[in-house]
């Protein structure tokens, strides 16, 4: 009976990476090399090593960008950066100018090759080796300030426009990845990110970047996000 538990368990472990090798996606991340990608040090692959010493200081320039917000950086993400559509569709990449996974994994399409998408989701990698997956699991740090926080600090200048009150109310409402990625399909004419940027520039102008930071890692050691503003807010009133 034993052997055959332990037969049965073989066949689902050996199915599980099986399937997970043939399908498209981002856990394929964990062999890139198995799909045509090059180890150009740093825990970056790529499909363009011939562009390695270009790609690397993208990789630097972004690592010092965050590191100017968080001081140490926790995370060591592997990147996967795509120069074409097939590379990226090979790791699941669609539209999306680039991707991160956790805190393990940032995947780069071809028209995310620049420093600030690069910082952008790098903050998120930053902030998920803090959060950890229970604090990821649970959304401590609410979806709509996570993606506020990665565009305003990357210095996003696609995303400076005024929002209306209405707008960033509905942007509030997302608290979880799903509500964020629910939100978008709803409301495709939204403008979430600006919305999200607007709101934690807005706190920033109360509370300064020290503040920002003093929430983060309030929240991340297991402090309550909504409270923890409300007292920042309050003692810089």
């Amino acid at each position: 009976m034993l052997r055959w538990i332990a037969f049965i368990l073989i066949v689902l472990i050996v199915g599980a990476g099986v399937a997970a090798a043939a399908i498209p996606g981002p856990q394929r991340a964990f062999c890139a090399q198995c799909f045509g990608l090059k180890d150009i040090g740093n825990n970056v692959f790529t499909d363009a090593p011939e562009d390695s010493e270009a790609l690397t200081w993208l990789v630097s320039a972004s690592d010092d960008r965050v590191a100017e917000f968080y001081g140490t950086l926790r995370a060591h993400p592997r990147y996967i950066i795509c120069s074409t559509r097939d590379c990226y569709r090979r790791f699941g990449g669609s539209t999306a100018k680039a991707t991160s996974f956790g805190a393990e994994i940032i995947r780069v399409g071809p028209n995310g090759l620049n420093a600030t998408i690069l910082a952008h989701e790098r903050m998120h990698t930053e902030l998920a080796a803090r959060l950890g997956w229970y604090g990821m699991l649970i959304s401590s740090v609410p979806a709509w300030f996570n993606e506020g926080l990665a565009v305003y600090w990357s210095n996003d200048s696609r995303y400076r426009d005024p929002t209306t009150a209405e707008e960033e109310a509905l942007t509030l409402t997302a608290i979880t990845p799903g509500d964020w990625l629910k939100l978008l399909h709803e409301f495709p004419a939204l403008p979430a990110y600006q919305s999200a940027r607007n709101m934690v520039a807005e706190i920033a102008t109360t509370i300064g970047d020290d503040g920002l930071r003093a929430l983060v890692d309030e929240t991340t050691q297991g402090a309550d996000f909504n409270a923890t503003l409300q007292e920042l807010l309050a003692s810089a009133g």
